[in-house]
């Protein structure tokens, strides 16, 4: 059953066999009281928090069990497992368009050549980390570490998928 804690006040600790165990008094908004044991000094809860309350026993107004976080419900499991994916997706093409818009700065001129400009660099940097991601650690460390150059730069962004005009970048416009 759920329940929302109003206070927590320690009570001891417990001996057993996984170790020593230290005792919390939960009280919650519905007046209800539980005494509940858990392995950290501190309990994991805090007053406002919502948890579930597993009663295993009662005596004269005392019960004891656990008091843990709620379970999610799902009721369909590749449901939340898509929205989940859906998620990080948001999150890592989020990530590829802010890094494409610092590094191509301002938006200056025809604004769906620039916004063209950064769905294509946004697309490469994602392909990129993926490169990355799938590269053994052991291989990465035998690539040599250099500078990209002004014109290795211009180069990378006049590729052919790209068909967009390559634009003259100074070295103080490099967002590194």
């Amino acid at each position: 059953m759920l329940k929302i804690i109003d206070s927590i006040q320690g009570a001891g600790t417990y001996e057993s066999q996984h170790g020593t165990l230290y005792s919390f008094e939960y009280v919650f908004e519905d007046d209800s009281t539980i005494k509940a044991n858990h392995k950290t000094l501190t309990s994991p809860f805090k007053s406002g928090d919502e948890v579930e309350v597993i009663v295993k026993g009662s005596r004269d107004n005392f019960s004891w069990g656990q008091v843990k976080k709620p379970e999610s419900v799902n009721f369909s499991s590749n449901k939340s497992s898509s929205n989940k994916d859906e998620t990080v997706k948001r999150i890592e093409s989020s990530w590829a368009i802010n890094t494409a818009v610092l590094a191509l700065g301002n938006l200056s001129g025809d604004k769906e050549a620039y916004l063209n400009r950064v769905e294509v660099m946004a697309k490469k940097l994602l392909k990129v980390r993926d490169s990355i991601v799938k590269m053994p650690y052991s291989e990465s460390e035998d690539l040599s570490s250099s500078k990209w150059t002004k014109e290795d730069m211009l180069n990378a962004e006049a590729e052919k998928e790209n068909n967009l005009p390559v634009e003259e970048v100074a070295q103080e416009d490099l967002p590194f």
